[in-house]
């Protein structure tokens, strides 16, 4: 029966090709085209000549970025990033961080970091713990202080994990060494901190090595940030922050420049004030 064959074999055939098509996957939709961009200084518009480029985090959370290049010239304004229909302003801007005569950075966001890396067809650098298990250890100089008078408190850096890391000794100081904060309490009862004033600065710092096992101890001045008035036992928070770096050298921008974490340390202690 040749007709029957015939209706078979088409029902088989039809059969495999839904088959076929049930099996394949849905074609992927083509990836939108990275947004156009250049940078231009931002008075006159002329395009500035770049010669390196990064997007990298600036945050442990991976939430802020910056992007940054370096141009073959000292900017004399604002250089402006042209993203797309963005136009992005330099937050700041000056002398080259490698061999060329100028740099310039952006603050931006993760979704906008994105575009960024896209149109330099970089890679989007985030940051990776490096904290190997740093602790602070807090007490006073002496066993008592006299009101009016100065209140030394040593301060313990402890590396307990198994990596030696890099970790920030200065460069914020405003008036006081802001690496450092203090509260204090007596019954009960909060002292009130004195308040960071206009002052500007920063200052110099240097990343200072700490290996495994290792005691770095540290000093500050309590009545920069407290002034007890009354005698007796104050119960003292005392903090330090700092940022870790993989060696005892700056990460190189761009290239290498989330390599950075940032660290808050805290502890407790007391002081007698006579």
């Amino acid at each position: 029966m040749p007709a029957l064959r015939s209706i078979r074999a088409a029902l088989v055939a039809l059969t495999l090709a839904l088959a076929s098509t049930a099996s394949a996957k849905p074609a992927r939709p083509p990836a939108p085209p990275a947004p156009v961009s250049k940078v231009v200084d931002a008075t006159s518009g002329q395009p500035l000549t770049v010669v390196r480029r990064g997007v990298l985090s600036t945050s442990n959370a991976n939430d802020a970025y910056v992007a940054v290049v370096e141009l073959t010239v000292l900017p004399t304004s604002g250089p402006a990033l042209v993203l797309g229909a963005q136009r992005l302003v330099a937050r700041s801007w000056g002398s080259g961080f490698g061999q060329g005569k100028g740099a310039a950075h952006w603050e931006v966001d993760r979704a906008t970091a994105d575009a960024i890396a896209a149109a330099w067809q970089v890679t989007r650098q985030d940051r990776v713990s490096l904290d190997p298990g740093l602790t602070l250890r807090c007490r006073p100089k002496q066993a008592s202080f006299r009101r009016g008078k100065p209140m030394r408190m040593v301060l313990e850096l402890v590396n307990t994990g198994t990596t030696t890391v890099g970790f920030q000794d200065g460069g914020r100081q405003f008036g006081r060494d802001e690496q450092f904060a203090f509260t204090a309490t007596r019954g009960n009862v909060a002292l009130p901190v004195i308040p960071l004033g206009p002052a500007a600065g920063g200052g110099g710092f240097q990343y200072k090595p700490i290996a495994p096992g290792q005691k770095i101890q540290l000093a500050a001045e309590l009545t920069a940030w407290i002034k007890p008035t009354k005698p007796g036992r104050h119960q003292v928070g005392c903090e330090y922050r700092t940022s870790l770096v993989p060696g005892t050298q700056g990460p190189a921008w761009p290239d290498r420049g989330a390599e950075v974490w940032d660290l808050t340390l805290t502890a407790t202690t007391s002081i007698v004030v006579k």
